[in-house]
């Protein structure tokens, strides 16, 4: 059994209403899964409370056969990437270099090796040409594929992904996904990304899941 994500009868509540009620889904090895649903639906509680971001009522929650909340998962917590609906402020001053060695952050290699895998991560996302650019400066598209590459540094076997199509085109969308595909061929990357509507994501060979009211309605 090569589970990496359970998640076992979840439920939440936030401000007087059931947010998610009962989820229970199951994610294997290098498995990759499209959750779609409406605006409120839950989708992005969902990803918060398996990123250790949200507590949950009941219900548990296993990240590669450990309990999210355990200290033995707490030390090992660098395996899970989680890319949020919102990227960093857009006027901070950093380079695209400086915020993928951000997924390196309390890592103890020497400075060279460092940079090399640096430089790999940017290189297979397609963002070398732009590491001395400022990230604020860089389109929606370029700042999927840097966050991605901060996600490759972090070493990451568990990849979350909130809304990552939204600011893109029709040919953004499809070279995203193709490139999402690509990453998950060579690292064996688990992933769940979350969308509007799965007709967004253009992969073949993914899971399809939708959420309606807090439940998972099909899976």
């Amino acid at each position: 059994m090569n589970r990496v994500l359970e998640v076992r009868n979840l439920h939440v509540r936030r401000q007087n209403r059931n947010v998610l009620q009962g989820i229970d889904l199951v994610l294997e090895k290098g498995e990759a899964a499209v959750l779609s649903g409406s605006n409120g639906c839950g989708k992005t509680t969902l990803l918060r409370c398996i990123a250790g971001l949200l507590s949950h009522e009941t219900g548990s929650v296993s990240l590669l056969g450990k309990d999210w909340n355990s200290s033995e998962w707490k030390r090992e917590r660098h395996q899970l990437a989680y890319v949020s609906q919102e990227q960093q402020s857009r006027d901070f001053p950093v380079t695209v270099e400086e915020m993928a060695s951000t997924g390196l952050a309390g890592s103890r290699m020497k400075a060279r090796e460092r940079k090399n895998v640096i430089h790999k991560a940017l290189d297979e996302t397609g963002c070398l040409d732009l590491k001395d650019r400022y990230f604020f400066s860089l389109s929606g598209g370029e700042r999927q594929r840097v966050a991605l590459a901060r996600c490759l540094c972090q070493s990451a076997r568990i990849l979350l992904l909130d809304e990552p199509l939204t600011y893109l085109d029709k040919e953004g969308r499809q070279a995203f996904s193709r490139l999402l595909e690509k990453i998950r061929e060579d690292h064996g990357i688990t992933i769940l990304l979350v969308t509007h509507t799965e007709d967004d994501l253009n992969a073949a060979g993914w899971r399809r899941i939708h959420m309606k009211d807090g439940r998972l309605v099909s899976c």
